[in-house]
């Protein structure tokens, strides 16, 4: 996760299909749940061979602290929880 100086944050990542089919998966950076309302999402979209792993990018206006992949749960998914990874900024970079 990097933050610019035009205070967008960008998460990278790498996701890997376990499964034996083809599958479009939404990942989203989440960021922290404020009082009042529901937590910030940024997503992106990647499709998964058969074994497969994809490389992701998410540009976010908030300062991010998990990605979830499938964060709306719309996919039956073994092993959830291992879908989930808290973030820590890795650099920060200029514009």
């Amino acid at each position: 996760m990097t933050k610019t100086a035009t205070v967008e944050w960008t998460v990278t990542g790498t996701i890997r299909n376990e499964g034996t089919g083809s599958m479009s998966v939404e990942i989203g950076a989440i960021g922290e749940k404020p009082k009042e309302g529901l937590e910030p999402v940024a997503t992106t979209r990647v499709l998964l061979s058969p074994g497969g792993s994809a490389s992701f990018t998410i540009a976010a206006p908030f300062e991010p602290k998990r990605v979830d992949v499938d964060p709306d749960v719309r996919v039956l998914q073994l092993g959830r929880k291992r879908a989930t990874t808290t973030l820590t900024e890795t650099k920060q970079t200029a514009k």
